[in-house]
């Protein structure tokens, strides 16, 4: 999809719209870069996060509409890796291992809950992994279960409970490094988010991620990134 984009480009086409997922949004936004192109998202997927985010209409035909409002067009940040750009987030641990358990037929069929059905799966024998962390040129050593880097706030979610601060066009990406090792920690860090406080908890730190992120575990282990596996650590963003 990404080579088809970029020819469609070159070719003089300049109206592109994502119909899919935030998987589909960012193949197309990977195929215009280095371009002056806007890009419409008219969201089709499973979790839409990055269309919920910007309040982009669920609806198909309020989604349209935007296609009048040139106005509403907006600069975000973006991932990239390997020559490919995600504007969600990306992450190493639990996540992706949660993503490998669920199925497409699954998700077809129930939508946002196969995630979460997948997660308790995937929670299963889980062992913390050490880390190195390179943020912006500085390296850090965690042993985590998860690290996290995102640029989106939902998670795939509609908002939810999530009050984190986090923007799609700061300049920023917020790097969550989750520490948990049981889970009545995770159900520790569940109830702050509810609480709207995961600042406050002392098996989750954050950080700002500016230039560059390196994440390199002990082993090798999956990445996801936008809701899809895009390979193993080590990871460079």
């Amino acid at each position: 999809m990404v080579e088809i984009v970029s020819e469609a480009a070159a070719s003089g086409y300049d109206l592109f719209l994502a119909v899919g997922g935030d998987g589909t949004v960012s193949m197309v936004a990977t195929g215009l870069k280095d371009t002056q192109f806007s890009l419409a998202i008219i969201p089709a997927g499973t979790g839409n996060g990055l269309a919920r985010d910007l309040k982009v209409p669920l609806s198909l035909e309020k989604a349209i509409t935007l296609l009048d409002h040139p106005e509403n067009v907006r600069l975000l940040d973006a991932m990239e890796v390997n020559g490919h750009h995600y504007l969600l987030n990306l992450s190493v641990g639990l996540t992706p291992k949660a993503l490998k358990e669920s199925k497409r037929e699954e998700k077809q069929k129930l939508g946002r809950l196969a995630y979460f059905l997948s997660g308790i799966k995937a929670f299963v024998g889980i062992q913390p992994v050490n880390f190195m962390l390179e943020i912006d040129g500085e390296k850090r050593y965690s042993k985590a279960s998860e690290v996290l880097l995102m640029n989106s706030v939902t998670l795939g979610e509609p908002g939810r409970f999530l009050e984190l601060n986090i923007n799609v066009d700061d300049g920023v990406l917020d790097l969550f490094v989750i520490e948990a090792r049981t889970a009545l920690d995770y159900i520790r860090i569940f109830w702050y988010l509810i609480m709207r406080k995961p600042q406050h908890d002392p098996d989750v730190e954050r950080y700002e991620v500016r230039e560059s992120l390196l994440i390199a575990g002990r082993r090798l282990l999956e990445v996801q990134a936008d809701g899809e596996l895009i390979g193993y650590s080590p990871v460079r963003v």
